[in-house]
């Protein structure tokens, strides 16, 4: 049985290996200019996400208010620039929500998040605000993926 469970969870890893090389990276000078950490344009705000296991689920959808940011995988982040203002971030496994969080992104500042898996055979994830530091940090340590443009 042990050895069914194991032969199972492999195959689950295995596949989820596979999903990150589908995840739309940023070519190299779009990752690079992440990592400058920029301000946003006067009036807006700049979020950042980050995934911060490097174990896990892929593939989590990211949308702010309905709008979908893109997917993000282990060792990914994404920054999106958008109207200062109060936002629901969710994060969404499998198709389902399975975390919100409403977020104030103040004007002409940077704000940080990372997602967090938590789940096993049921993904979940959660959704963690960092300090800059932490924020940067993070950032610097993965890969940035395309954001998808707002209609």
């Amino acid at each position: 049985m042990r050895a069914i469970a194991a032969l199972l969870f492999a195959l689950i890893l295995a596949g989820c290996e596979a999903m990150d090389a589908k995840l739309p990276a940023a070519d190299a000078a779009a990752d690079a200019a992440g990592k400058t950490f920029a301000p946003p344009v006067p009036g807006q705000a700049a979020l950042y996400v980050s995934y911060a296991d490097t174990r896990g689920w892929n593939g989590y959808q990211l949308k702010l208010n309905q709008r979908d940011l893109g997917v993000i995988g282990k060792l990914m982040y994404l920054r999106a620039d958008v109207p200062a203002g109060t936002y629901v971030l969710q994060c969404i496994p499998s198709g389902r929500v399975s975390s919100a969080k409403t977020i104030t992104l103040p004007a002409n500042q940077i704000t940080y998040f990372h997602v967090t898996w938590d789940g096993l055979s049921d993904p979940e994830c959660g959704i963690v605000p960092l300090s800059e530091t932490q924020g940067q940090l993070e950032v610097r340590a993965r890969s940035r993926i395309l954001e998808i443009p707002a209609n």
